[in-house]
């Protein structure tokens, strides 16, 4: 009876962490084979997610995952001489577009 308690527990074992591996692969495959952590990303879209605050400099604050930051927002900023702070809230900041600062102060 003793043996047969030990098996059944570890069989239970068994498929407690099969499942957990069931879904973590599952959770994989479902995002296109890349994990992804939390982040916020620059790019040409318009930007949303973001909250602005100040004026020199001006403090740009991603408000939710996903958010995106306008290249064009930044530049245009940049440009007129005004400095920016990005406030990723601790998620990753992924640059998908150039920033490129063409004229306005140093």
């Amino acid at each position: 009876m003793y043996q047969e308690e030990i098996s059944m527990k570890n069989l239970g074992m068994r498929i407690k962490l099969f499942s957990v591996i069931t879904m973590a692969v599952f959770g994989f495959l479902m995002t296109g084979g890349v994990a992804w952590a939390a982040q916020v990303t620059i790019s040409s879209s318009t930007t949303s997610g973001f909250s602005s605050s100040g004026s020199n400099p001006i403090t740009e604050t991603a408000t939710a995952d996903g958010a995106n930051l306008s290249v064009d927002d930044i530049t245009n900023a940049l440009n007129a001489g005004t400095d920016i702070i990005i406030d990723s809230g601790n998620r990753d900041i992924v640059v998908q577009n150039a920033i490129t600062k063409s004229g306005g102060g140093s």
